[in-house]
């Protein structure tokens, strides 16, 4: 069934975007999923939040969708595991984004990473 497709993406601003795509993305197939995602990590490493806020916002998932074939996902910079949680770096994707300040120093463990 397509209905889907014709679900809208809709948040209220940077902080809401999270928890309007965790909701969204229970109600798309496996593959839909994937192919949204896809699109959505795009445009965040793309744009960053506020631009991810003008591009994504109150779009259908099909809008969407149609956009994912033609995006060239990056390659990670390095892939880890800590804990069993999964996760990938990065490059920056623009100047911009790389002059942004990370989290205070005091959460930093030289040895272990983000706490």
């Amino acid at each position: 069934m397509d209905d889907y497709r014709k679900l809208v993406f809709r948040f209220n601003g940077v902080g809401t975007i999270g928890a309007a795509q965790r909701e969204l993305i229970v109600k798309l197939p496996q593959e839909e999923r994937r192919r949204f995602n896809r699109v959505y990590q795009h445009y965040l490493m793309t744009y960053g939040p506020h631009g991810f806020v003008e591009r994504m916002n109150n779009r259908t998932v099909e809008s969407i969708l149609a956009e994912a074939d033609s995006i060239d996902a990056p390659a990670p910079i390095e892939s880890r595991e800590r804990d069993g949680v999964r996760y990938q770096l990065f490059k920056a994707s623009s100047p911009e984004h790389a002059k942004r300040p990370g989290p205070p120093r005091d959460l930093l463990d030289e040895d272990r990473g983000w706490l």
